[in-house]
C-alpha cells in the first residue's frame, strides 16, 4: 500500500455559507464520495432507530446515508453521534455515545478506502464538535466537551495504523 493510501485526513469543518467546502450537502453533490466518511450530529431517538433514514436539520441531512443500518447506502458513507436533544430517562447516553464512537472507529478500520473524514466543529475550539441546532439545549452544552474528547481519542487510536492529518475547513 502506498503512503498516500494509508493517510487519513480529518476535516474539522466550521460551517461557512460562502464556502462550499464547509457545506456537507454541497460536498456530497460535487464529487466522488467513496473515500469519505461524514460524521453528523444525531438526536438520541433517531440514533437508536437504525431504520431511521429521514434527513434532519444541519449536518443531519446526512442521515439517509448512514452505515449502521441493515441497508446502508453504497456511495455516500455517514455515521451519527448522538449530541441532543436531551436523552430520555430510559436511555444511557454514555453507552450510546460509546457505540457511536466505536461505530466510526470500526468503519474506518474496516474500510481502508476511507481517506477523508468530515465532521462539523465549533469555531474557536480545538476541533470540538459543533452543536449548531443543539446549541441551546443544556444537556448538549454540558456534554459536548466529553463527546469531543472521545472522538479525538478515537482519532489518536487510529494513528497506530494510519498516518492521520488534521485540517480545519472554514
Amino acid at each position: 500500500m502506498a503512503d498516500n493510501e494509508k493517510t487519513l485526513t480529518i476535516y474539522m469543518t466550521i460551517y461557512n455559507p460562502s464556502n462550499p467546502l464547509t457545506d456537507f450537502k454541497k460536498i456530497i453533490k460535487n464529487g466522488t464520495n467513496q473515500n469519505k466518511l461524514f460524521i453528523y450530529n444525531d438526536n438520541f431517538f433517531q440514533f437508536q432507530d437504525k431504520n431511521s433514514m429521514t434527513p434532519g436539520g444541519g449536518n443531519a441531512c446526512l442521515r439517509p446515508y448512514r452505515q449502521d443500518t441493515s441497508n446502508p447506502h453504497k456511495e455516500i458513507f455517514s455515521l451519527g453521534i448522538p449530541t441532543g436533544p436531551e436523552p430520555s430517562s430510559s436511555m444511557n447516553p454514555n453507552d450510546l455515545i460509546h457505540e457511536a464512537i466505536q461505530n466510526i472507529k470500526d468503519f474506518i478500520t474496516n474500510n481502508s478506502n476511507i481517506q477523508e473524514v468530515y465532521y462539523s466543529c465549533e469555531k474557536g475550539t480545538d476541533g470540538n464538535l459543533g452543536l449548531n441546532i443543539f446549541k441551546d439545549i443544556p444537556w448538549s452544552q454540558e456534554n459536548i466537551n466529553l463527546i469531543s474528547q472521545k472522538l479525538k481519542i478515537m482519532f489518536k487510536e487510529l494513528e497506530k495504523n494510519r498516518i492521520v492529518q488534521y485540517i480545519i475547513n472554514q
